[in-house]
């Protein structure tokens, strides 16, 4: 499927025996990110019926589209699990207040699966780790999982070492990086300056210690299948177990047709 040299030689077929068992590990580690500020009920039903029909299982929304969406899902008993990203578009202009009023939101409608951005300006911060583990612990209280966002690719190398710090205090159950879309052969990007793809994910490999309680959910410029093969790559490279490796992507339909049509 893909021939980037930077992948190291490696193929799919390595890790699953047939293209049913990638298809399989797709439509149940990979989610339909959907995160238009706003989406009409009508399209919202269309995206339920479409998911259904590819099996797809978890669909990534807005906190606003949650109430909606799960009414949809109940109406036409469609076997879809959803996920919600709290504060989503306003990122680092959000307070821990709001983030924590969201939480709540998503928890009465039996939303579980919540995602945090951390707030790149406040990484330097000593009191910042404390507000994190506070929202993580309102998550993990009412039994829900959090993913915790960190953009290493936006923040310089040399605050890697103290975004990861925190990820470690925190806890969560997945940490989330962005990848930029890859345009060099060698791994490159022309939107990180130093450094390659890889490096980012081997980084977070390597100080996250216990990948069992630690997944990786892999999200940014994923559109195509090879960009799953590379995001499955950076995941397996780094030794985390294959139902701790998550790709979002908003073209989940698109990438599952071409793996219907490829030659693995």
């Amino acid at each position: 499927m893909v021939s980037n040299v930077w992948l190291e030689g490696f193929d799919p077929s390595y890790v699953f025996k047939t293209k049913l068992d990638f298809k399989n590990w797709l439509l149940e580690n990979m989610e339909e990110a959907c995160l238009q500020p706003f989406i009409s009920t009508y399209d919202l039903g269309v995206l339920v019926d479409k998911m259904s029909s590819y099996g797809l299982k978890t669909l990534l929304l807005p906190v606003s589209a949650g109430q909606r969406t799960l009414e949809i899902i109940n109406k036409k008993s469609a076997k879809i699990s959803l996920s919600s990203i709290v504060s989503f578009p306003f990122g680092n202009e959000s307070t821990a207040a709001h983030n924590l009023q969201e939480i709540g939101e998503l928890q009465k409608l039996g939303i579980n699966d919540i995602g945090l951005e951390a707030d790149l300006n406040a990484i330097s911060k000593d009191e910042y780790s404390g507000v994190l583990k506070d929202l993580a612990e309102s998550v993990h209280k009412a039994g829900g999982s959090l993913s915790l966002s960190i953009d290493l690719k936006s923040l310089p190398k040399d605050r890697w070492e103290r975004a990861l710090e925190i990820v470690k205090m925190v806890k969560p159950d997945f940490v989330s990086t962005q990848v930029p879309y890859i345009d060099n052969r060698d791994g490159t990007s022309s939107d990180i300056d130093d450094g390659t793809v890889n490096d980012i994910v081997k980084f977070i490999g390597s100080k996250i210690e216990d990948k069992q309680t630690t997944g990786i959910k892999v999200a940014g410029d994923i559109f195509e299948i090879n960009d799953v093969v590379s995001a499955l790559f950076y995941g397996y490279n780094s030794k985390w177990p294959l139902d701790r490796i998550k790709i979002i992507t908003s073209n989940a339909f698109e990438i599952l047709e071409q793996l219907n049509t490829s030659d693995f």
